[in-house]
């Protein structure tokens, strides 16, 4: 039961933060008041309050190992610059049955690297609540598995298009205690 509600405070502080994000404004105070060219501070600096939703958010496909279907959608920027917001919902193959699928949502908070180098590979790397349903025949004790994940990952950009590889590593708490990976190859499309 503790776990459901952690997920579902995440989700409420991640529907926050969007809905702030998107709506907030950016401020400046003058410093002072004389004949002096005024100095002014910036009270807000989040970048993607000064661009339109649209240029803040990009949508993937990926499938991997296991072997699995995967959709994405983010949301760059959401708390502070560089860090982003990202949904993912798959669709995999049942480890317990050959007739059972496994459909999975989770949430991941992601931290982007600058690379001087070459502007176009961005590094990242953070982590994520999951959660999984297992569908059809099962031979598991629960339904359900929730796991706490971390992902580390590059992606090429191509102007608005880009593709990705991912690992991801956690660790499962409700169904089958322990540490599982899974390896991710796909591609984003970016809305400008």
């Amino acid at each position: 039961m503790k776990n459901y509600k952690l997920i579902i405070v995440s989700v409420f502080l991640a529907f926050i933060s969007f809905t702030m994000a998107q709506t907030g404004q950016l401020q400046t105070v003058p410093l002072n008041q004389t004949n002096q060219p005024s100095q002014q501070v910036q009270i807000a600096s989040n970048p993607a309050i000064s661009q339109s939703p649209l240029e803040t958010q990009w949508f993937g496909v990926s499938t991997g190992f296991p072997l699995s279907i995967n959709m994405h959608y983010g949301l760059d920027n959401i708390i502070t610059q560089d860090l982003d917001l990202r949904f993912n919902g798959s669709l995999l193959a049942g480890s317990f049955s050959p007739l059972q699928m496994i459909l999975g949502i989770s949430v991941d908070l992601l931290y982007n690297f600058d690379n001087p180098d070459d502007p176009q590979l961005g590094v990242y790397a953070g982590g994520g609540l999951g959660g999984v349903v297992y569908i059809g025949a099962t031979t598991a004790l629960l339904p359900f598995n929730i796991d706490i994940h971390g992902v580390v990952g590059a992606e090429y950009r191509f102007t608005d298009y880009g593709i990705f590889g991912e690992v991801n590593v956690g660790n499962a708490y409700a169904n089958n205690f322990g540490l599982g990976a899974a390896l991710r190859l796909g591609f984003n499309y970016h809305f400008q």
